[in-house]
């Protein structure tokens, strides 16, 4: 939004200068109407061209600029996805009950045979 308002604000001050010196600068006596005309139009031409290039280069600089944006949220979220994935698979190879060294297997033998104690206590 702030380059929009930059580049009318660069327009508006090239018309307004353009006009302060078509006012200040009189046209030589020989030039008809026409003549004043397609000079004016020949300024705002070149104007044109000045801000399309500036356009340019803000639309180059603002594509890499998304696009680094883009590239930063995409590891973001591969990274998140990816730690999700981690932790459920490592959670179901230690909730395995055949496994080596599983979770259940350690949580049962802590708990004592019968689930309501640990497993030393001499009852």
């Amino acid at each position: 939004m702030k380059w929009a308002i930059l580049t009318a604000l660069c327009v508006l001050c090239l018309l307004l200068a353009m006009d302060i010196s078509l006012r200040i600068f009189a046209a030589p006596p020989d030039w008809k109407p026409i003549d004043a005309v397609t000079a004016m139009l020949g300024g705002l031409a070149v104007m044109l061209a000045i801000v399309t290039i500036f356009l340019g280069i803000a639309a180059i600089l603002g594509y890499f600029h998304i696009r680094d944006i883009a590239v930063q949220a995409a590891k973001d979220v591969a990274k998140t996805a990816a730690e999700e994935v981690a932790t459920r698979a490592i959670r179901e190879l230690s909730d395995q009950e055949d496994g080596q060294g599983g979770g259940d297997e350690y949580a049962r033998g802590a708990a004592g045979p019968n689930g309501d104690g640990p497993a030393s206590s001499g009852s």
